[in-house]
């Protein structure tokens, strides 16, 4: 179904020369990867970014944030449009939906999750988040780190005079105190202030209560927040497992330079949820999501195929990039081109980065010559792509006339984008 009109000449980068690169880190607070609770899933050709945090008996949970990932993935990787009120009426049906489906194939689970899905608009380039549940996304900007989503956790509505006199949202209030305690003193202080009608005890009590979950109860106005994005920002997704660290000690891990932030964000989290003896939140899986808006010379264009869309591209002399559904990619050129040994019969190379079989068991790279074509799909439960001999149960085909390639959507679910690199 689609709810969005696709486009093939959208660019992957800006007039002003932004791009996204996005890191992802799952932990266990088991030693055993299958009890993980929690799951995400990363797209930087897409800008998509989406993390669930699984709720209840432990099968269940994994149950429900795997469909939950799953279901959002599905509704949001297509989606492109310049609309800002068209992106935010689809994230939120896309929650919807992923709640009706954890509902009826996980029962017993629930999740809490956050989206992000980053589009391109008239005014440049904007994140738009879906959330429900207790993840959060933060955004740091020049240093300074900023909560963008709201917990559904204890629903108070009163507002809260902070130290300055200003009157606040009372949630800010109590999620910014609850993340400057550090020690013991710091929790009986904490616990014997005041916030509106109710005290810190109150809140200490209920810190891991979720108000609304996927599959459980959604709100009845699902909030969807717009980020207008520029270059060096860092929106930051993670689940309420990481609500150990602090935002000062979230800020210095980002600030940290490291080839993937995730990573360093998780294993800092861990850390001090074993030192601190899990004191913000019990024993919980730890997930962050890291998208940092860099900025770079416009390099490449991307395409979106979809809806049985075919699109005719020169070879200019660099290989192109397929992006699957699973954001595997598959990459054709010559084979110079591509630090392999020419043929020295005309062909070009098609290969798969993870590898990839045909039905003749063949596997790795596949040569490509003249005035041929091929189909690309996965047959019924096989999760690897396949060549195969016929459009049957394919969803993509590659043809090759000369230096012209043509690729052409059979009508996929979930799409494909073809990645031309430009001249230097």
């Amino acid at each position: 179904m689609n709810m969005f009109e696709r486009k093939n000449d959208r660019e992957t980068e800006q007039p002003g020369g932004l791009r996204l690169k996005i890191t992802g880190k799952s932990e266990g607070w088991s030693s055993e990867v299958a009890r993980n609770g929690d799951s995400y899933y990363i797209n930087p050709f897409t800008g998509l970014a989406i993390v669930a945090g699984g709720k209840g008996i432990e099968s269940a949970a994994i149950d429900a944030s795997k469909i939950v990932v799953s279901s959002i993935r599905t509704s949001l990787t297509g989606l492109n449009t310049s609309d800002l009120n068209e992106a935010g009426a689809v994230m939120r049906e896309a929650l919807k939906e992923a709640h009706v489906r954890t509902k009826s194939e996980a029962p017993i689970g629930k999740a809490s999750v956050t989206a992000v899905k980053v589009i391109d608009t008239t005014d440049g380039r904007k994140a738009v988040i879906g959330s429900i549940g207790k993840t959060r996304a933060y955004l740091l900007r020049d240093g300074e780190i900023e909560l963008l989503t709201r917990d559904h956790g204890v629903n108070i509505k009163e507002k809260h005079t902070n130290t300055l006199g200003e009157e606040i949202n009372l949630e800010e209030a109590v999620i910014e105190a609850m993340d400057n305690i550090r020690t013991s003193d710091d929790l009986r202080a904490f616990k014997q202030t005041k916030f509106g009608s109710f005290s810190g005890r109150y809140f200490w009590k209920y810190r891991n209560l979720v108000g609304f979950a996927v599959g459980g109860v959604i709100p009845d106005h699902i909030g969807v927040y717009e980020v207008p994005l520029q270059a060096g920002d860092k929106i930051v997704v993670v689940s309420s497992g990481m609500q150990n660290l602090s935002r000062a000690e979230l800020t210095q891990s980002l600030n940290e330079k490291s080839p993937n932030p995730a990573e360093a964000v998780v294993a800092s989290a861990a850390a001090i949820a074993v030192d601190r003896q899990n004191t913000r939140s019990f024993p919980a899986n730890i997930t962050t999501v890291v998208m940092e808006i860099q900025e770079r010379e416009k390099k490449v264009k991307e395409y979106q195929l979809g809806g049985g869309d075919e699109l005719r591209l020169d070879y200019i002399g660099k290989p192109y990039t397929i992006v699957l559904p699973d954001a595997n990619t598959l990459r054709i050129g010559k084979p110079t081109d591509m630090g392999f040994t020419d043929s020295g019969v005309g062909s070009y190379v098609l290969v798969n980065d993870q590898e990839f079989t045909d039905t003749q068991g063949q596997s790795g790279a596949i040569w490509v010559p003249d005035e041929s074509f091929y189909f690309i799909g996965q047959s019924g439960g096989e999760t690897k792509w396949q060549i195969h001999r016929g459009e049957k149960a394919s969803q993509l085909k590659i043809c090759r006339r000369g230096d012209q390639l043509t690729f052409k959507d059979l009508h996929s679910r979930e799409g494909f984008t073809i990645v031309q690199p430009l001249r230097d």
